[in-house]
């Protein structure tokens, strides 16, 4: 019963090495590749504000607003209607309601970029503009972003390379790879203050379309075969 015993915990044993396999020279890269992405989108975003002693005044000045500004926008090719939140809030004073708020949101956003700035000069006749952001459409970052993938490949596979070379390795194979992206947004300087009023005859919003900055990271592991 003994030497079974010990034969079964000695064939245990060894399946157990077998399984935790010790893995040496692995060694941990990564290698970014970067460039410049062209910024073809641009979202505006606009808003109806009024302020009265009474909330139904408020409210249909705003409405009123925002249906003279949505039959223009609707009539732009290719522009993305929509609008946002609607608030209405008490305004106070010695601890009395003596005014209502109101504002409502309109965002728009196009790939025709001179027409959405034209409409939006346009439409700062009766609504005011929040802001204005550019980025690049999905069809444009993913092709951006699978050339900058294939140059990070290459650049990861030139890193292991050298290491290889350099420390004497016949080969190596790689054991774990991760593949990054990240991209920096370009925002237009607005010189117009939120909230300030605008001129009956405001001019198409000047803004640069720009660039933004694309990242691709590959981090991985490889293993040196001797």
């Amino acid at each position: 019963m003994l030497i079974r015993i010990a034969l079964l915990l000695l064939v245990t044993s060894f399946a157990w090495a077998d399984d935790v396999q010790v893995h040496y020279n692995r060694i941990n890269l990564s290698a970014n590749a970067t460039g410049e992405l062209a910024n073809d989108t641009l979202t505006v975003e606009l808003y109806a504000h009024a302020q009265e002693k009474d909330s139904t005044t408020a409210s249909r000045q705003v409405n009123d607003a925002m249906t003279w500004a949505l039959k223009k926008a609707n009539k732009v090719e290719g522009v993305k209607v929509q609008t946002l939140g609607y608030r209405t809030n008490p305004v106070y004073r010695d601890q009395r309601i003596v005014a209502w708020k109101v504002e409502q949101q309109l965002q728009l956003e196009s790939q025709n970029i001179e027409a959405l700035a034209s409409l939006t000069g346009e439409l700062q006749e009766k609504l005011s503009v929040s802001s204005m952001n550019y980025d690049a459409s999905d069809d444009l970052r993913n092709e951006k972003e699978n050339e900058l993938i294939v140059e990070a490949l290459g650049a990861f596979n030139k890193r292991a390379d050298i290491v290889s070379q350099t420390l004497k390795s016949d080969s190596y194979k790689i054991t774990n790879i991760n593949i990054s992206t990240n991209q920096e947004p370009f925002y237009p300087r607005m010189n117009q203050a939120r909230g300030a009023m605008m001129s009956m005859e405001a001019a198409p919003a000047a803004v640069e379309a720009g660039t933004q900055t694309v990242t691709v990271t590959v981090s991985g592991e490889v293993e040196l075969q001797k």
